[in-house]
């Protein structure tokens, strides 16, 4: 999203070399930005996170133990990061 309003030094390169009113830019970089976000990020990670099934290594879990084989998943523990070992 910050490529199409500024203060992003591309947008306001631009805005300063065809002279145009920066306010302008920016309330039509925001009309471009977020429908192009909320398609490309927000509804397609939706719908690649149904099909992508990524598994947690046992070594990054909390309680270390192997994951049961289930149907429907469960949200992560809260200290699943290979960083928070102990």
């Amino acid at each position: 999203m910050h490529v199409f309003v500024p203060p992003h030094p591309g947008p306001v390169a631009a805005t300063e070399l065809l002279k145009s009113d920066i306010g302008l830019v920016t309330i039509l970089g925001l009309l471009i930005a977020i429908p192009t976000w909320y398609v490309t990020s927000y509804l397609f990670g939706l719908w690649i996170g149904k099909r992508i099934d990524v598994k947690v290594p046992t070594s990054c879990r909390a309680d270390r133990r192997p994951v049961p084989s289930k149907t429907h998943r469960s949200p992560p523990p809260s200290s699943c990061c290979c960083c928070c070992r102990s």
